[in-house]
């Protein structure tokens, strides 16, 4: 048998061994990398930030969803501003009569939003998300025309802006 093991070996010739390991530096950047990248994704700061008119009073309440970016469009008592934009005065939360057509939609805020949903300035092309910033007072009246509006447009997620109880 001791012939055998030792035909079998005879040729072969063994590395000793050193007992130092060597790493791959660019593997271990690519690890490292991921990891950023996943840590950054998940990553969620919790609130969003909304800067909504002086006369604005947004309502409070508990939000239990995640913050997403999406098109604001904002009423207060004399306004109605999309982005930033005011494209419309209101009076007492009212629109204008020759606005409004027999369907409960805003022609202005309709337009608008059909614009900057499929424009080049849009957040995200296929996005169909609304956040809309409201007085606690504002009617429903005013509401259900901007839902109709945007809806009517393509933008059917909505969401409304609250203040944070505290």
């Amino acid at each position: 048998m001791r012939r055998k093991k030792r035909g079998l070996n005879i040729g072969v010739k063994r590395k000793k061994s050193s007992g130092d390991i060597s790493l791959n530096i660019t593997a271990m950047a690519d690890i490292f990398v991921v990891l950023l990248v996943f840590l950054l994704k998940s990553y969620a700061s919790g609130a969003m930030v909304v800067n909504p008119t002086a006369e604005l009073d947004l309502p409070m309440a508990v939000n239990q969803s995640e913050p997403v970016e999406a098109m604001k469009v904002e009423i207060s008592k004399d306004h109605l501003v999309v982005e930033g934009e005011s494209i419309l005065e209101l009076k007492d939360f009212k629109f204008p009569s020759d606005d409004l057509l027999p369907v409960g939609i805003s022609k202005r805020l309709f337009e608008v939003l059909k614009e900057k949903k499929g424009g080049v300035d849009s957040l995200d092309p296929g996005s169909n998300k609304v956040i809309i910033l409201a007085d606690k007072g504002t009617p429903y009246a005013a509401l259900k025309v901007i839902l109709t509006s945007a809806a009517g447009s393509g933008l059917t997620d909505f969401k409304m802006a609250v203040r944070a109880m505290e």
